[in-house]
């Protein structure tokens, strides 16, 4: 959690200080909005259909664990109290994740330019989900379509469409079972150890293949926050991770 921290402030400074921007005045890098956005991306959509995610005996108190790790994870990270998403009871919390998957998520997904991320989406995919099962494609259909997001995910590939359904059939029906939680998450455990050992060969392949990518001082999405610092109870000026 150090090491995750120091990223961020790491990140934080260089990236606001090579664009100078200003506390309190500018919409900073790394800002406590971008912080609760990351914490959502990460929490809501299991809180929010546990069972598309496989989570079919997931109970009340089971979620209110879940959400209490990610309120001490993201306190810990950088995020204040004041907005910290994961705080308050199940039902409140629940309730702020889908402000945000209503007039954040879905509403940027729609108007922006989708191209970067989606192409930045498929790298990541590429070099670090070792399962042969996974498309990302198929991924992609299978979330959108839980969370109602009204962007059309085409899959042109034989072995996607049979994905998309391999993946269906494993979280409405597979994971019902507490043998197959137990199977699945030692083979990810394995994976995830294999992954770290080869941190610096995934790391080369990601610059190699995205190296025409260059920095920008602007956002290529040019998206608005003002309505989800107003739906959120924020203050109109961003404050940095201390």
């Amino acid at each position: 959690l150090k090491v995750v921290r120091q990223y961020h402030s790491t990140f934080m400074n260089y990236m606001n200080n090579k664009s100078n921007q200003i506390l309190d005045k500018d919409h900073l890098w790394c800002s406590q909005f971008d912080m609760v956005l990351t914490q959502w991306a990460f929490i809501g959509p299991l809180v929010l259909f546990p069972q598309k995610c496989g989570l079919h005996k997931c109970s009340d108190k089971d979620l209110e664990l879940v959400i209490y790790l990610w309120r001490i994870l993201g306190y810990v990270n950088g995020i204040d109290e004041r907005f910290n998403i994961c705080s308050g009871t199940l039902e409140e919390c629940k309730a702020w994740f889908t402000i945000i998957l209503e007039k954040i998520f879905k509403p940027t997904i729609v108007v922006s330019d989708t191209k970067i991320g989606y192409e930045m989406c498929h790298g990541i995919a590429k070099t670090s989900v070792k399962n042969k099962a996974f498309d990302t494609d198929a991924f992609l259909k299978h979330w959108f379509k839980a969370m109602d997001v009204p962007v059309k995910i085409n899959l042109h590939k034989i072995s996607s469409k049979f994905k998309y359904q391999l993946l269906k059939f494993f979280t409405n029906f597979a994971f019902q079972s507490e043998w197959m939680h137990h199977m699945t998450s030692k083979k990810y455990y394995k994976d995830h150890t294999i992954i770290a050992k080869k941190k610096s060969k995934y790391e080369s392949r990601l610059q190699k293949k995205y190296s025409h990518l260059k920095y920008e001082e602007s956002c290529p999405f040019h998206v608005t926050f003002t309505e989800m610092r107003k739906a959120l109870g924020m203050p109109e000026d961003n404050e940095a991770v201390n």
